[in-house]
């Protein structure tokens, strides 16, 4: 009867041993998950505040080249507007020189365009 005792008191030690060692490595996981979890969330923190980062960057160059673009599409519509401007002039000094030279031939009956 002792000895079924002894083995009842050793295997109830033993038992408790196992638990205890569970409950260790149980807290060990927990530790380690609370550990990852934590890197996890600052390492997303940190990726998080780069991805705000480079959106405002990019945003900012966004509107810099936008700026860019209108300036350059005014420049460009004030050259249009010159170079119309100077086709027109042209078109008139053109049509002065043909009404000049008609006085002229009309004057002294030479036909400076060789047309009649």
């Amino acid at each position: 009867l002792q000895g079924a005792r002894r083995e009842s008191d050793s295997q109830r030690d033993s038992d408790e041993a196992s638990r205890v060692e569970v409950k260790a490595e149980l807290a060990r996981t927990a530790s380690e998950l609370a550990r990852v979890r934590s890197d996890t969330d600052a390492a997303l923190s940190a990726a998080r505040s780069e991805l705000e980062q480079h959106r405002k960057n990019a945003a900012g160059e966004i509107e810099e080249l936008r700026t860019k673009l209108v300036a350059a599409e005014d420049q460009l519509g004030a050259q249009v507007a010159r170079r119309v401007e100077a086709e027109h002039g042209q078109e008139e000094l053109r049509a002065e020189l043909v009404r000049l030279a008609r006085d002229v031939e009309v004057e002294h009956g030479q036909d400076l365009f060789g047309g009649g």
